[in-house]
Order: structure tokens, then sequence, then C-alpha cells
């Protein structure tokens, strides 16, 4: 299972509640500097569907189901 937010990958003319601004500041003071405090590269969280999906494939994951859960939210189930 992964959790993301649904975005258009950045694109804020699709932000139909408001709220990518926000998700996007989140991302970038909380997800970046930790990803780099554990030595990982500086990712945050907001691909959306267009970014989760290629990542997902090539970790080996064959099946991906999305499911949209609350306002601006995904769940990606996966298996090998």
């Amino acid at each position: 299972m992964v959790a993301g937010c649904r975005t258009a990958s950045g694109d804020f003319e699709t932000d139909r509640h408001g709220d990518q601004a926000w998700q996007f500041f989140s991302s970038f003071a909380s997800c970046v500097p930790r990803n780099l405090a554990a030595g990982g590269p500086g990712l945050g969280s907001m691909w959306g569907r267009s970014g989760w999906l290629p990542m997902l494939a090539e970790a080996g994951f064959a099946d991906v189901t999305v499911h949209e859960a609350e306002v601006g939210s995904l769940v990606f189930a996966c298996t090998a």
C-alpha cells in the first residue's frame, strides 16, 4: 500500500479543491528534509498518479490498483 496526493504532478491549474499549494508546501517543508536527513536524494511526495505509476512499475509491482480516498488523496494497492 502506498498513499499519495491526487495531483497532476504539480499542475495547480487542475486544483479543484484548492489544497494543492498547501500539499506542495507540506511536501517541501517535511518530506524533502526528512529524505535528505536519511541520506536520500531529497524527494518530496507530490508526484500524483502520473508520477507514482511509473515508479511503482520500475520497483517491480506488476499489478497496481488506484483508489481515490479522501479529498486530495490516492491509495495504491500493489502486488509484485
